[in-house]
């Protein structure tokens, strides 16, 4: 139904028309649900119609609930291609990577000793000794 048709017997350019019709278009740019997806946020396709996504919704989503949502399709073949999209949007997202290039690449220090030392046990011993043979 258009503003035309809602009962307002204002012209299309009285004030009136004009406020209501500046509140529907931006009803109408706001998403119904919007999410920031991440490679971090867990996304799981539950039968061959279902896919979850565990991330609250954001703040300028019409639609404000908890933060487990349940996408259901119409046909396994539209669910492929929404998972799919969903999928890529996940490792795609420009903020996330522009964050990952900005985090300093710091190796961890820690080495393995994979030689013998002196004071080792030898190889051919038991696992547990149970005060046993001292070597």
């Amino acid at each position: 139904m258009s503003a035309a048709h809602s009962g307002n017997k204002d012209g299309p350019g009285s004030p009136a028309s004009q406020e209501a019709d500046s509140r529907a278009s931006s009803l109408a740019q706001q998403p119904l649900v919007a999410f920031e997806l991440t490679p971090m946020v867990p996304l799981r396709k539950g039968n061959a119609l279902d896919i979850n996504i565990r991330s609250p919704p954001t703040a300028n989503s019409l639609m404000q609930s908890s933060n487990n949502i349940l996408f259901r399709s119409r046909s396994a073949d539209e669910c492929n291609v929404l998972y799919g999209m969903i999928h890529w949007a996940r490792c795609n997202n420009p903020t996330y990577i522009q964050l990952q290039m900005a985090r300093p690449r710091v190796q961890p220090t820690v080495t393995f000793n994979t030689g013998e030392t002196p004071h080792s046990r030898s190889r051919s011993g038991p696992w547990f000794s149970f005060g046993g043979m001292q070597r």
